[in-house]
């Protein structure tokens, strides 16, 4: 009887030390395959890089649209978008926006917008929420990260890069301008064909993408 104990209880040695090798085994094998599969992830976005120095002066006045990827109360907007920056106190704008919608009507939004990082006044928080007062709860939503030297044109990015505007002081920019405005929004991790045209009377009239606009001009 002993004996015959004996020779179970080193069976179910046997047999444990056995799943115990295949258990370990199937692991060894499932962390090589899962080692030898392509990352799928895609690569992380360098952090979105403003332009080093904005003359808030200079800065103000008229802007019209002239492509964008839009924010979603823009999506009413049809035609001839237009922002005009008015200066108040020292680092804080007036954000006034008109478009007109599809059925005509002029549509205007009024919102502020202040200077966030005020060694370079490139990035902005912009708000159109008015609650006992202006609430800047979204953070620095306004990136300048393209400008040009004469201030005809300005680029916009939401640091999400889900949002973008390409703003000029005329209704449209040259296909070189453009061209090289998509060029520098790619670097920046911006697809530049997301971005659509936003229609104008004195310029672009259809809402076709940045890629499909560079190539008709």
């Amino acid at each position: 009887m002993e004996r015959f104990i004996g020779l179970a209880i080193k069976n179910r040695i046997a047999t444990g030390l056995m799943l115990a090798s295949l258990v370990v085994f199937a692991l060894v094998i499932q962390g090589t395959a899962l080692a030898a599969q392509p990352n799928n992830r895609p690569p992380k976005k360098e952090p979105l890089q403003a332009v080093s120095q904005v003359n808030l002066d200079r800065y103000a006045g008229d802007w019209f649209e002239i492509a964008l990827i839009p924010y979603f109360f823009q999506s009413q907007c049809a035609a001839n978008a237009k922002v005009v920056y008015t200066a108040l106190k020292p680092g804080t704008f007036r954000d006034y926006f008109e478009c007109e919608q599809k059925n005509g009507k002029k549509s205007i939004s009024v919102g502020r917008a202040r200077v966030a990082n005020s060694k370079t006044n490139a990035t902005l928080s912009a708000t159109f929420l008015n609650i006992l007062g202006w609430r800047y709860w979204f953070g620095e939503n306004y990136w300048i990260t393209d400008l040009a030297d004469d201030y005809s044109y300005s680029v916009v990015v939401h640091p999400s890069r889900n949002y973008a505007w390409i703003l000029a002081r005329t209704p449209n920019l040259p296909a070189d301008v453009l061209a090289g405005i998509a060029t520098r929004l790619s670097a920046q991790g911006v697809d530049p064909c997301r971005l659509k045209m936003s229609p104008q009377a004195q310029g672009s009239q259809k809402s076709i993408s940045l890629c499909e606009a560079i190539k008709a001009l």
